[in-house]
């Protein structure tokens, strides 16, 4: 039989924890913010949890108990004295909107008190959920193309945004000017654009390029 260390005892407490965590997320998932609540106090009532997870309880609690601005706000300022000082950040955006609009309703509540480092905080948080939804916006409209894009014709198009000519192209890559010359036809075709200006906006526009430094 296996002895039962304070090692042991803490890895059976870290197991619990993250089981608990799971079913909450699955709760909230599934629209079950009662359960939710229950399960996530009970985890508040844990000691000795550790702080990332600890932090990430307390957001869970906050979008738990939306409902309720003021209880929801109580938990999201914990977390966000907790993580402030270590720069947490994926924790937070992974909730999405729910949670950006609380960090929204925090900001309007706290932002006049002598909150200077958090409120800066906050502030980048926001714009974390900003660019997040940006890229996914972005991933969702590439994915939507009539027809993805080569990689052969991703090299043709980063060549065309350095501004190479079909000659300098054809040269670089080893191919002759009639493929670079049916590469950039397919080009325009698939991001339904007119000429070389307009392929490289909307592949920007699209993340398929990175922007110019």
């Amino acid at each position: 039989m296996q002895k039962f260390t304070s090692e042991n005892a803490f890895n059976y407490h870290s197991r619990n924890v993250s089981h608990l965590l799971q079913i909450s997320k699955a709760c909230l998932i599934l629209g079950k913010s009662d359960l939710a609540i229950i399960l996530l106090g009970q985890l508040l009532d844990l000691e000795a949890n550790h702080k990332g997870t600890l932090i990430e309880i307390l957001i869970l609690h906050s979008v738990a108990t939306k409902n309720d601005v003021n209880l929801a706000l109580q938990s999201l300022d914990r977390a966000l004295n907790l993580a402030q000082p270590e720069d947490y950040y994926r924790v937070f955006i992974d909730e999405g909107e729910p949670l950006k609009i609380l960090l929204q309703n925090w900001l309007s509540k706290y932002s006049k008190d002598n909150n200077g480092p958090f409120v800066k905080y906050v502030r980048n948080l926001l714009k974390g959920f900003n660019i997040t939804h940006l890229k996914s916006n972005q991933r969702s409209q590439v994915h939507n193309l009539i027809e993805p894009l080569s990689k052969r014709e991703l090299e043709v198009l980063r060549l065309l945004a350095e501004g190479l000519t079909n000659q300098q192209i054809a040269n670089k890559l080893f191919i002759s000017i009639r493929t670079v010359k049916k590469h950039v036809e397919n080009i325009h075709g698939k991001l339904n654009v007119q000429n070389r200006t307009q392929a490289v906006s909307t592949a920007l526009s699209l993340g398929l390029l990175d922007s110019p430094r």
